[in-house]
């Protein structure tokens, strides 16, 4: 009894983490988005270029000075179980010494590095220091992650959302009048140094010495954690670039409708990254001890959970669109339904690829995703010259497609997936997902055909679901 007792409070705890990381990420990301038309109504359209290029550029100095650290917790939390915080400790010390690293670039490069960014040096020392806040925030989320501690996680970005939103218009409006785009990064930085410096204090400078660095762990990371940079580099590709290349073959008009339309398609990954922040967890543990039916029967209902997102956000989607953006944007109502679709192909990828972190083959995670980018670079390049931004919808949903085959292919020469997914039930979904994006195109006009037909099918679906429906709700009560 004790046991049972023991794996039922065990399940509690992984399932109201999930439901605490995805309430929590959604309402964030809300708050974001809605504070959009706030910032580009202070912010001159210079200014808000500026900002948007240093938060890009943000973005890929990150995975240089966290030297794609951050997934290898999940490994060292099987092969170091006793030596936790030296491990984490060891690692943030590897991302302060690229962090230097980067700094003295600028000191030494400067001039010629602020003509290829076209930022400021100031800018670009605030940009690394930026850098390193993000990479030491994202390694302890992946700890949290681990503990399925959702409420410390969420009370860290609720503590950033929040006091970034603040200062930033705080900024804007009183030091950084003539130059907004300052006040926003500042305003932005500021809360996650807090943060960094805050984790860094209680992860490095409290423990002993002898307990701050180990080269065994820092060669073990380095390993695992090197090859992921190209792979992660050809992420942003495959997110981003579609928007750089329709600002330069078309114009920033159709970039601007495409982004804000992406933005939409995005809710769909929030969801499935916030539901993976305790799926991994659980599907590295569950490995570990080799209970192989478990998680086979597990990942149906994940897979399931993840669908009915994608279904509801394409149901909701054109009426989403419509009510947040002036009608200037609503010609990519359409679009919106090709994007989810691409997104639940990245979520299944996701799920292929703990296998290869799981197993230590970060090599071929990089393989699979660099060959991907080029692919995405080429069709963006001749679908937006020949057919207009919508092509970049259609060039995302192929590139993730393949993304997904390419890794069921590595994954499954590493180890046999059948014990673990099965593809059948896999492609069944995604076609079921992609069978209601085309309804949903055809029943663009016809809102109260889709909505009752969307209806049904919950009804229909939560009937067979009933009882894990019904065990969720306990957990959401409690």
């Amino acid at each position: 009894m004790k046991v049972e007792h023991k794996m039922a409070k065990k399940s509690n705890k992984v399932v109201n983490a999930g439901i605490g990381y995805t309430i929590g990420n959604i309402f964030i990301k809300g708050v974001s988005f809605l504070t959009i038309p706030l910032y580009t109504r202070l912010m001159a359209t210079g200014d808000y270029g500026i900002y948007n290029t240093y938060v890009a550029y943000v973005g890929i100095v990150t995975f240089f000075v966290c030297l794609g650290m951050d997934p290898t917790l999940k490994n060292a939390e099987q092969d170091f179980p006793e030596r936790r915080e030296t491990y984490l400790s060891t690692v943030y010390v590897l991302t302060l010494l690229a962090t230097s690293v980067s700094l003295v670039a600028v000191w030494l490069g400067g001039e010629q590095l602020s003509k290829f960014f076209g930022l400021a040096k100031g800018i670009l020392a605030l940009m690394v220091l930026n850098a390193e806040a993000a990479a030491v925030v994202n390694i302890y989320n992946v700890k949290l992650s681990l503990n399925y501690s959702s409420r410390s996680y969420l009370k860290i970005a609720f503590f950033q959302t929040f006091l970034g939103i603040g200062l930033s218009v705080t900024l804007m409006l009183t030091l950084f009048e003539e130059n907004r785009y300052l006040g926003r990064i500042i305003g932005m930085m500021i809360p996650a140094v807090c943060v960094a410096a805050a984790i860094l204090w209680n992860s490095v400078v409290k423990l002993k010495r002898s307990d701050r660095f180990d080269k065994k762990m820092s060669a073990y990371s380095l390993k695992l954690g090197l090859p992921l940079i190209p792979h992660l580099l050809a992420q942003v590709i495959n997110a981003q670039f579609d928007r750089i290349m329709i600002s330069k073959l078309i114009g920033y008009e159709q970039s601007g409708i495409y982004s804000f339309t992406y933005n939409i398609a995005v809710i769909l990954q929030i969801v499935y990254q916030s539901l993976d922040n305790v799926w991994s967890p659980w599907f590295f543990q569950r490995m570990a001890k080799c209970e192989y039916e478990k998680i086979k029967s597990s990942s149906k209902k994940y897979t399931v959970l993840v669908a009915f997102f994608a279904v509801s956000l394409m149901t909701i989607s054109n009426e989403f669109i419509m009510l947040f953006s002036t009608q200037a944007y609503w010609v990519g109502r359409t679009i919106a339904l090709t994007l989810i679709e691409g997104i639940f192909f990245l979520f299944l990828y996701t799920l292929l690829v703990g296998v290869e972190y799981y197993t230590k083959n970060t090599k071929y995670i990089a393989v699979g995703s660099v060959l991907t980018a080029v692919l995405n670079v080429v069709l963006n390049y001749f679908g937006i010259k020949y057919f207009g931004y919508e092509a970049a919808a259609y060039t995302t949903l192929i590139s993730y497609v393949v993304l997904f085959v390419l890794h069921w292919i590595i994954a499954d020469r590493i180890f046999k997936l059948n014990k673990i997914f099965d593809l059948k039930w896999m492609m069944g979904l995604a076609f079921a997902v992609m069978a209601w994006g085309a309804f949903c195109k055809g029943m663009q006009g016809a809102w109260f055909v889709r909505y009752s037909v969307y209806v049904v099918l919950v009804v229909v679906a939560g009937s067979y679901f009933k009882a894990d429906i019904l065990a969720y709700i306990e957990n959401i009560k409690r």
